[in-house]
């Protein structure tokens, strides 16, 4: 986090699209380990940016899940899982899907 710490990005906040400005949240919470916003930030992006390729779409869903994951919001990561896999699994990205997938079904068991 000092990185981000040391980049004001107030000067520059005005300038990005909401996008950008979303993926530098997720940035931000990723290196806080902010769970929450993690998790809202990755599925807020899932939904709206078009423009995502598929590194950034896999690396969303994996944040996004493990944000839930890490607040014990199990199916809310499943949820996600549901609406967005088939994007990455699309992409031929199996070996990502299978391991995602498998830990937000066993975590759903464990309620």
């Amino acid at each position: 986090t000092a990185m981000w710490d040391a980049i004001d990005w107030r000067a520059c906040q005005g300038e990005l699209s909401q996008v950008h400005k979303d993926w530098n949240s997720l940035i931000r919470a990723v290196a806080a380990r902010d769970t929450r916003e993690m998790a809202s930030m990755a599925d807020r992006l899932l939904a709206t940016d078009r423009t995502v390729n598929h590194e950034r779409y896999s690396y969303l869903l994996m944040a996004g899940m493990l944000g839930y994951l890490a607040q014990d919001q199990r199916d809310e990561s499943m949820k996600l899982w549901q609406r967005y896999s088939e994007r990455v699994y699309a992409q031929g990205n199996a070996q990502l899907d299978q391991i995602l997938y498998l830990l937000a079904s066993h975590s759903s068991f464990k309620k």
